[in-house]
């Protein structure tokens, strides 16, 4: 269904899932190093186990168990001070919808977004609230971002960068107007950004809020399929 470099990128993460655990039961793996931002990083995948990995300091902290549970594990977590985000829903494109997104040209409204852009974007920030700002984390300067156009003007954009610093996923955010939303803005751009992602070698990622329904929609109609839901520790305390 995924393609394989997907499952081996958060094996390399996460570790391998042992064999025969049951989907009760967290796999835990404990490493020196789990990401430059924080000390723990959980995995529910929409099928099997979960699994989580943690460093030697939050082992400590919490005490080590051969049979976690996931809800276990993080009242541990929570007990002993160390506090997680949200969790994020994240979703990848089937190998079978990735072909017809690739197939699939780009419409004449959307396009690659540049620097001579910044006023159109300018205009785009200022007529989106606050909060779908910071919800989508569009930004002109990502490592590529894209825009759909109305009239002349951006009436949604979308932007991607390789995640985590590595070189196997690209992570997706797009962001459509108030106004402008239920016209195909926002699938148009998934599809162009994913088709730019895989030119580059990268598997494109959507990633969303448990509660952003409008995204989990989104995700669904651009042909992307549930992978699991991801969360790590909140370095500021705050989740």
């Amino acid at each position: 269904m995924f393609s394989r470099r997907i499952d081996d990128y958060w094996t390399e993460r996460l570790g391998p899932t042992p064999p025969g655990l049951s989907v009760d039961n967290l796999a835990v793996a404990i490493r020196d190093h789990v990401d430059d931002a924080f000390r723990v990083m959980i995995l529910l995948p929409a099928t099997g186990p979960a699994r989580a990995i943690l460093t030697p300091e939050v082992a400590d902290l919490i005490g080590q168990s051969d049979s976690w549970t996931l809800a276990g594990f993080q009242e541990a977590l929570v007990r002993n001070g160390v506090v997680l985000h949200g969790a994020d829903y994240i979703f990848y494109a089937p190998e079978e919808a990735l072909v017809e997104i690739v197939s699939t040209p780009a419409p004449a409204s959307v396009r690659r977004l540049t620097a001579d852009d910044a006023d159109l974007f300018a205009v785009f920030e200022g007529a989106a609230s606050a909060r779908d700002l910071e919800d989508a984390s569009v930004a002109l300067d990502d490592w590529a971002a894209f825009g759909a156009f109305e009239n002349g003007r951006l009436a949604a954009v979308g932007s991607l960068y390789p995640w985590r610093g590595g070189a196997t996923l690209a992570d997706l955010g797009v962001l459509t107007l108030l106004a402008d939303r239920g016209k195909g803005h926002a699938r148009a751009l998934v599809h162009a950004m994913a088709r730019h992602a895989l030119a580059s070698g990268l598997s494109p990622q959507y990633r969303c809020q448990l509660d952003n329904q409008a995204s989990v929609a989104l995700a669904a109609s651009a042909g992307f399929r549930l992978y699991g839901k991801w969360t790590v520790e909140a370095p500021d305390g705050t989740t």
